[in-house]
């Protein structure tokens, strides 16, 4: 719901009191949250488990200790650090942006690999029946990606542990997404609309299929 009022809301905030009091606001709420999750870095206890949710893990003091077993969990997980990569040069690409097969794995990316197919299409001219169905398209395959991950996650990341690498795949995942707007707008000034469909399309679908080249990643189920 945020994700579809927002624009709206920032829309007014502009036409009411200008660019620069849209962004002051926008950085207000910024601050709000910040001071929302400053509590997490302090010092906490957890909760007792109950019986039938006996802790696999030591429990530790800090998020730190906390954020560390996380990162070792993902470092050690090759189909892990390498679909976070992946998504982190994929979200730098996503120029576009308005991001019978049993084995999971070769689905979920040939979903993700949709996704930069449909900004190619994007950029060929095609009408606004054209970007009513790619938008569609994108906007089905995304939510089936996140599926298929979020599953995969579940499955096979032990759940003391679910987490803090959720945590960290959404950090990495994000991680290039600011110089990816920053790379379209420099872009804009050289090269057509059209163009920077095709190539940030383009680039985000190849990167995807490097992914497969990892056997665990072509073997995850």
């Amino acid at each position: 719901m945020s994700g579809i009022l927002g624009p709206a809301v920032g829309a007014a905030m502009v036409a009411a009191g200008g660019l620069t009091a849209a962004f002051a606001l926008n950085a207000a709420s910024f601050a709000i949250s910040a001071g929302c999750v400053l509590p997490l870095f302090l010092p906490y206890n957890r909760l007792k488990p109950g019986p039938d949710q006996a802790p696999t893990l030591p429990a530790s003091s800090n998020l730190w200790e906390d954020a560390s077993a996380g990162l070792q969990q993902v470092m050690k997980t090759s189909w892990l650090w390498i679909t976070i990569a992946v998504a982190a040069l994929s979200n730098l690409t996503y120029l576009g942006r308005y991001k019978h097969i049993h084995r999971r794995g070769l689905k979920m990316y040939g979903v993700w690999m949709l996704i930069g197919l449909m900004v190619v299409f994007i950029g060929l001219r095609v009408g606004i029946l054209g970007l009513f169905a790619a938008g569609l398209v994108i906007g089905a395959a995304d939510t089936l990606l996140g599926l298929l991950w979020v599953n995969l996650l579940q499955g096979h990341v032990p759940h003391a542990l679910l987490g803090r690498v959720s945590s960290l795949d959404y950090l990495g995942s994000s991680l290039l997404e600011p110089a990816g707007y920053a790379l379209a707008g420099w872009a804009g000034g050289w090269l057509s609309p059209q163009a920077i469909f095709w190539v940030g399309g383009g680039l985000q679908t190849l990167l995807i299929a490097l992914g497969l080249l990892h056997p665990d990643v072509r073997k995850l189920d």
